[in-house]
């Protein structure tokens, strides 16, 4: 099967295949591994490559998994022939990506921010996860305050394009 992952602008192919109790994996570069993932009771991933492991929040979105991991969002997709879209971020409406309370909130209605500029921190479990700013913009709209509990897709802050 062809996986295919958004890391920030650019869509990333793999082929995978069941192998091992997991996934063997090749990547563009011909890299290959193996690749374990579970659902553990609290709602994580529990994700092993290379006798190395991690916990990572995600949802699913159709045919799509959302993964969050270092502050970044990786979308995987077995959409065939066409592109991943990002339409949340694009329209600037940022969602939550998980359950959670937030932790930190950078800016306020009215700011300027830059492309994948930091806009607040939300965490859950002791798991963060940063929301950047998709575009230059401006603050439209905050939906939260610094220590407000959101669920999995709750909107969080609006940000309009430059024009």
């Amino acid at each position: 099967m062809e996986l295919r992952f958004q890391f920030g602008d650019a869509l990333v192919s793999m082929t995978a295949s069941a192998a091992d109790g997991g996934w063997s994996v090749r990547l563009p570069n011909g890299s290959e591994g193996v690749i374990r993932v579970s659902r553990l009771d609290s709602g994580l991933l529990d994700i092993e490559i290379a006798n190395r492991r991690f916990q990572v929040p995600f949802c699913i979105d159709g045919k799509d998994i959302h993964i969050s991991f270092n502050g970044r969002e990786y979308t995987f997709s077995t959409t065939w022939g066409e592109r991943p879209t990002r339409n949340k971020a694009l329209s600037g409406l940022l969602s939550a990506p998980m359950v959670g309370v937030v932790a930190d909130l950078f800016v306020k209605e009215g700011d300027a921010v830059n492309a994948y500029q930091p806009l607040a921190t939300l965490e859950a479990m002791k798991v963060l996860v940063t929301l950047e700013s998709p575009f230059d913009g401006a603050v439209a709209r905050t939906h939260v305050q610094r220590g407000d509990r959101v669920e999995h897709g709750a909107p969080v802050i609006e940000i309009t394009p430059l024009e």
